[in-house]
C-alpha cells in the first residue's frame, strides 16, 4: 500500500485569445458540457488519482466549482489562481499544492484542461515511470 498521494493538476488558466471567443476554450461547450468537465471526469475516473486541483483564472473558480458538483467530481481539492504565463500558472499550482498540504513524497500530474483524451493507460504509464525514476 502506497503513502504517498497521486495529484492530477489541471492547467486551466489560459484566456482563449486565439479563439476570439467570449468564453477561454476550457470552458466552451462540446456536446453539452464544457471542455474541462470531460477532463476532470478523466482523472476522478482514473483508480490511482487520489485528488485534482484546478489551476485557472479567479474569475472562473465558481464555475470550476459548478462543474465538479454536476459532474459529481469527489476528488476535486479546490482551484488556485492561474499566472500570465502556463509556467507561471504551474509554478502557482505547485506552490498551491504546497500550501496544501502536499508532501515531498506525493506525485503531481500535470495537465492541460482543454485536452481531456486522455487515456487512463497513459496516466498510469506517467505514475509508474514517476515511481520508477
Amino acid at each position: 500500500m502506497r503513502t504517498n498521494k497521486h495529484i492530477a493538476l489541471l492547467l486551466a488558466g489560459g484566456k482563449g485569445c486565439r479563439m476570439h471567443q467570449h468564453n477561454p476554450k476550457q470552458f466552451m461547450e462540446v456536446e453539452g458540457k464544457p471542455l474541462i468537465a470531460y477532463t476532470l471526469s478523466a482523472f476522478e475516473a482514473h483508480p490511482e488519482i487520489d485528488a485534482i486541483y484546478v489551476v485557472c483564472d479567479h474569475t472562473w473558480d465558481e464555475t470550476v466549482q459548478r462543474i465538479v458538483r454536476e459532474e459529481q467530481i469527489s476528488k476535486f481539492g479546490g482551484c488556485f489562481p492561474s499566472g500570465e504565463t502556463s509556467m507561471q500558472s504551474l509554478y502557482n499550482g505547485i506552490i498551491g499544492l504546497e500550501t496544501s498540504g502536499c508532501g515531498a513524497d506525493d506525485l503531481v500530474l500535470t495537465h492541460d484542461s482543454v485536452r481531456p483524451l486522455i487515456s487512463a493507460e497513459l496516466s498510469s504509464n506517467n505514475l509508474q515511470t514517476a515511481v520508477s525514476y
